[in-house]
């Protein structure tokens, strides 16, 4: 059994061997529940295992900021997992509450090792390196006064991918997923520092990720999507775009890129979207339009390569909440294949493997 705070501020003060845990000196209620239950402490073994595997695998740079994410996230274990949780109310019995903070502490220890190891990944050759941020920050008076649930303070969660590579195309392209990342998080707040800090998980609480659909010599295809919700708010929100790279012109991809000019292909895009939305939503289809008009919103939704995912299926439209209706008359995504959309294609558009 290992007492994983203290293996790991060992590790990443620079001590060469990991300590075992002494259960005679658990002092705290996290400490003597990792010792009194052999699942969770199975589970800290695990995450252990995936942090010392990790930190072996990356540059000596990236391997501090792992260091650092590690010891915010031990300093936060107390935080996430109270000895006594508000919701199971002052009188509820002891052994309920052991139970409850076991519980939190496995779920804990099990999103952190999932967390570790998928920051490194091997994808159509090219090693990433995901970086990540976490912040956690006290909600002011008025606003932890409203909520019900017990919890007092807000979180920011932020996870991109880097590219392991020093050939400029790539160098370009982790700048620019750096900056999507941070303009998504921060488009819904106040934040203006131009940095990640704490003052952006204040009444929010964010969960940013990055995923990388495809990658062939001339694109790569990522998703960067942002859960947020904001403290006192009805329900959560999701924002998301379609990051599509040109690598050898070091920018986005433009209309134009894939579309031959005045060939028509935004009326092709909005009609066949038209028809599947009208067919999942029926009325509730942004205000039920009559037939043969397509709305405003669907020709700015299609004509937008950021709600575009390619890849060797085709050409699918994603839809964000409210993108062409209310938050609950949101349509699936569109997928239209290469071979329907021949006619429109630019000649030198090479269509994703």
């Amino acid at each position: 059994m290992r007492n994983i705070w203290l293996v790991v501020l060992l590790m990443a003060s620079g001590a060469a061997q990991a300590a075992s845990f002494d259960c005679a000196k658990a002092k705290t209620p996290q400490e003597k529940a990792i010792c009194t239950s052999p699942k969770l402490s199975a589970a800290d073994d695990s995450m252990a295992t995936a942090y010392k595997a990790v930190l072996g695998s990356v540059r000596p740079e990236v391997a501090g900021e792992i260091r650092e994410t590690q010891r915010f996230w031990i300093s936060q274990m107390a935080l996430r997992c109270p000895e006594r949780q508000a919701m199971a109310g002052n009188r509820t019995s002891e052994i309920f509450q052991e139970t409850l903070l076991v519980e939190c502490l496995l779920n804990y220890e099990e999103q952190r090792t999932k967390e570790l190891q998928q920051i490194v990944q091997h994808i159509s050759g090219v090693t990433f390196v995901w970086r990540s941020v976490t912040f956690t920050a006290p909600d002011d008076a008025e606003t932890a006064a409203t909520m019900r649930n017990g919890k007092t303070y807000g979180t920011l969660q932020a996870s991109w991918p880097q590219a392991s590579s020093s050939a400029p195309e790539w160098l370009a392209w982790n700048k620019a997923i750096a900056a999507e990342a941070y303009r998504m998080a921060t488009a819904d707040t106040d934040n203006s520092t131009g940095h990640w800090d704490k003052s952006m998980a204040v009444d929010m609480d964010t969960d940013l990720t990055v995923t990388i659909n495809s990658i062939s010599s001339k694109l790569v295809s990522s998703t960067v999507s942002n859960i947020w919700y904001g403290h006192g708010a009805a329900h959560a929100n999701l924002n998301f775009i379609q990051f599509n790279w040109l690598l050898k012109e070091q920018r986005q991809l433009k209309e134009d890129d894939l579309f031959r000019a005045k060939s028509g292909w935004k009326e092709k895009l909005a009609q066949v979207c038209d028809q599947s939305a009208r067919a999942q939503l029926g009325e509730m289809y942004a205000d039920n339009p009559p037939a043969g008009k397509i709305p405003d919103a669907m020709y700015a939704v299609v004509g937008n390569p950021e709600s575009w995912l390619l890849d060797a299926k085709g050409l699918t439209i994603a839809f964000e909440p409210y993108a062409v209706g209310c938050h609950a008359c949101t349509p699936g995504p569109v997928t239209i294949s290469w071979a329907d959309l021949k006619l429109f294609l630019q000649t030198s558009f090479v269509i994703p493997e």
